[in-house]
């Protein structure tokens, strides 16, 4: 992975000339599994976890691996993965710690959804009160907006 070839080619798809502010420029398009043959933005090739971002400010479009994503913005996208599409097939599951600190973090989620759903995420959905399951709908159908898993 090129640290310094990631970071200039984001840049030059950015507003933003510095790197710590540029990173808060970028959101989420939609995450999928490679097939073998792609290659991440920073140029490591093949990528497994391909995260397609946009730039709120160019609307500039990019693909990084889940190598990146980690060092940069400072999560496993295979464990984002993995719990958006067991979420994505059974609506009832939940999603697991790391996702629901991205989404705080990112704000798809406000704080007070990220603490309810850390009090509730054990408990089995049938064992969820009529008023925790329908919270609990509402903030899985948040991630799963924003992390859409193509099945292609």
């Amino acid at each position: 992975m090129s640290q310094h070839k990631l970071i200039t080619e984001m840049l030059a798809l950015s507003k933003s000339d510095y790197w710590v502010q540029a990173q808060d420029e970028w959101d989420f398009v939609e995450m999928h599994k490679g097939e073998g043959k792609d290659s991440c933005i920073c140029g490591k090739t093949p990528i497994r976890y391909l995260c397609k971002l946009q730039n709120l400010f160019t609307h500039n479009t990019v693909i990084v691996g889940n190598c990146c994503v980690k060092q940069f913005w400072g999560f496993r996208a295979d464990l984002i993965f993995a719990a958006v599409k067991r979420v994505n097939e059974d609506l009832t599951r939940s999603v697991n710690l790391p996702t629901l600190a991205l989404a705080v973090r990112l704000k798809w989620i406000t704080l007070w959804e990220y603490n309810f759903y850390t009090n509730i995420r054990g408990k089995a959905y049938e064992n969820l009160s009529l008023n925790q399951a329908p919270i609990k709908d509402e903030i899985n159908g948040k991630i799963l907006r924003r992390i859409p898993i193509y099945k292609g």
